[in-house]
């Protein structure tokens, strides 16, 4: 794997792993999704077969895991560390030409969910003053507008 240093302005290279001793085949056409500390690789071609697998590298390990999911003709993003987006814009896909679809890379806290409940209630106001008010600031309940839509 070739790595470029922003501090250095130089390039290396490092050998990666992986613990089960599988690793991506090379490929075009491919997709990749990042988020902290890991890329996600998906899908592409080569000259005999479209991939469908997907791929994560650790930056901290540098070390390859093969997912048990599989995608084909995709566009991927990860969103907060946690979740992967996946669209697919395959129009000649009869069965579902546009379709959204999420992972669950790393299960959420149970903070948004609690926080979204709350908001949901219809007795949200009456909640308000057994929240902290850092939760309360946060939420903006004062100017009736809160952080995401409900």
């Amino acid at each position: 794997m070739y790595i470029f240093d922003i501090r250095i302005n130089t390039w290396s290279t490092k050998q990666t792993k992986s613990s089960a001793q599988q690793y991506p085949c090379d490929r075009e056409d491919d997709s990749f999704a990042f988020s902290t500390n890991t890329c996600y690789l998906s899908g592409g071609e080569d000259d005999v077969e479209f991939y469908t697998d997907i791929w994560k590298i650790d930056f901290e390990s540098i070390e390859w895991c093969k997912l048990d999911y599989s995608l084909c003709l995709h566009t991927t993003s990860v969103v907060e560390d946690k979740y992967l987006y996946r669209y697919n814009a395959d129009q000649d896909d009869s069965n579902d030409p546009y379709f959204l679809e999420r992972f669950i890379l790393r299960p959420p806290t149970l903070y948004r969910p609690s926080l979204e409940k709350i908001c949901r209630s219809p007795n949200m106001r009456h909640w308000i003053s057994s929240l902290p008010p850092v939760v309360a600031y946060y939420l903006n309940f004062d100017n009736n507008y809160l952080f995401f839509d409900v």
